[in-house]
């Protein structure tokens, strides 16, 4: 796996769980959040 496709799997896997957080911390899931960012 060259450079750019490392680049772009790390920012694919950390969007999703920047979003995966936003969606616990609206479901009020505290603890979920804080191991998710």
């Amino acid at each position: 796996m060259n450079s750019i496709k490392k680049y772009k799997y790390w920012l694919e896997a950390a969007q999703y769980d920047l979003e995966s957080a936003r969606v616990m911390l609206a479901g009020s899931r505290y603890m979920y959040v804080a191991f998710m960012s």
